[in-house]
């Protein structure tokens, strides 16, 4: 039986600490030849939430200084003042917009907040 699918997504689990910094960065590539990708005109937005129908916890976009782009580079910085959302596991994705117009979801997962004890 043949299937189609359109969803691309990959699974990614990100753990970090409540009230530090989180900055982390991905490089992308084009699946078809494995060369890199230009995302000079992409949109980039990342919710994450207290559960798939839940309350919206952190958010992440270019509009909001907390996503930037450079060339194949995707860096996600969220001060820590940002971070002060209480532990636990969350749900998240991202989601990027083509300059097309097309949304496809890159990345999806587990955001796990753990306590920290410095204040």
């Amino acid at each position: 039986m043949s299937e189609i699918s359109t969803d691309i997504a990959k699974y990614k689990k990100i753990t970090c600490r409540r009230r530090d910094t989180l900055s982390f960065w991905l490089d992308w590539v084009t699946v078809q030849d494995g060369s890199d990708i230009d995302l000079e005109g992409f949109g980039f937005l990342m919710q994450v939430k207290y559960n798939l129908s839940g309350n919206l916890a952190l958010e992440l976009s270019i509009e909001n200084s907390r996503i930037s782009i450079s060339g194949k580079r995707t860096t996600f910085i969220v001060p820590n003042s940002g971070m002060d959302i209480p532990a636990g596991q969350y749900s998240y994705d991202l989601q990027v917009t083509y300059p097309s117009g097309t949304v496809r979801t890159w990345l999806y997962g587990i955001f796990v907040v753990k306590n920290d004890v410095s204040e």
